[in-house]
């Protein structure tokens, strides 16, 4: 009897941890291979074109530790990039044991001036909505290691409890309008989806981004829902870091381009970031 409780237990927890492996390696931390591009996507996601919340970016880093305030000091899920990341460097961590202490400083310099750069915020109408009304918001991202970042409208700030903007009754329309740092449209990510699918996602990637490039646009085509109330807004954007140095980016056999993060999968090398919490009334 005490051999097959120990089997049964195993196989529980087997099955417990199997959501959990996938949800990790279903990430959009920019996984269903072993292959690098897989893994971290140093370049994107090419895979996955539908709706995304930001809890999937399991292996990105929090810019701001106010979108994970809900969890406890302690908790690892805060991902608090000065620590899982910067502090990893300085510390000579896993892959980055191969650089001397001064080449980890100035790869820390050089990443922290990205940071700062990078920027997302979102507009919204400042008047009440009608019931059904259908409006625009507008999302503007700056910066971020390329070549691709991305954008999802989201009902919450908080990292791991956002939600795509649809789950709390504003309806996407129809496609995001995107524009890129070069001023001009970008249909890449939606021509991806498979023909006869709807395009009014909440989630898009935007192409030809590096941390030196103007501003980038998503404006969003929304309906408001029948019943009245407030309903809250934010834009989780994601990107990469690592990339945009020299120290920071490695041969990777498996990479499209040979290239990939020093930081490697998990190695906190992305970013979650978020724009202010917005609201919309609906009387």
């Amino acid at each position: 009897m005490r051999l097959i409780e120990e089997r049964e237990s195993k196989r529980f927890l087997t099955q417990k941890r199997l959501p959990v492996f996938g949800l990790l390696f279903a990430g959009l931390a920019f996984t269903a291979g072993v292959s690098y591009k897989s893994a971290a996507y140093p370049g994107g996601v090419n895979e996955y074109v539908t709706d995304a919340g930001p809890f999937c970016a399991s292996c990105h880093s929090s810019i701001n530790q106010i979108n994970v305030r809900n969890l406890p000091p302690e908790d690892p899920g805060r991902r608090d990039i000065a620590k899982v990341h910067y502090g990893a460097i300085r510390a000579g961590q896993g892959p980055y044991k191969d650089l001397s202490p001064e080449q980890r400083q100035t790869l820390v310099d050089a990443l922290q001036v990205m940071d700062k750069k990078a920027a997302v915020s979102l507009s919204v109408p400042k008047t009440a909505l009608k019931p059904g009304q259908v409006f625009q918001v507008k999302a503007t991202v700056t910066g971020g290691d390329g070549p691709v970042v991305g954008v999802m409208l989201v009902d919450s700030d908080l990292r791991y409890q956002a939600r795509p903007v649809a789950s709390s009754g504003l309806f996407v329309e129809s496609p995001p309008e995107v524009t890129g740092p070069d001023g001009k449209l970008q249909t890449t990510w939606l021509d991806r989806r498979a023909p006869g699918t709807a395009k009014n996602l909440n989630f898009v990637q935007i192409y030809g981004v590096n941390p030196q490039a103007g501003p980038s646009t998503v404006t969003y085509t929304l309906r408001a829902p029948a019943t009245g109330g407030t309903y809250p807004l934010a834009i989780a954007f994601l990107y990469g870091s690592e990339m945009s140095t020299e120290l920071g980016t490695v041969p990777a056999t498996n990479s499209p381009t040979g290239k990939g993060p020093r930081g490697g999968f998990g190695g906190q090398s992305g970013r979650v970031a978020f724009s202010e919490l917005q609201t919309v009334n609906v009387r």
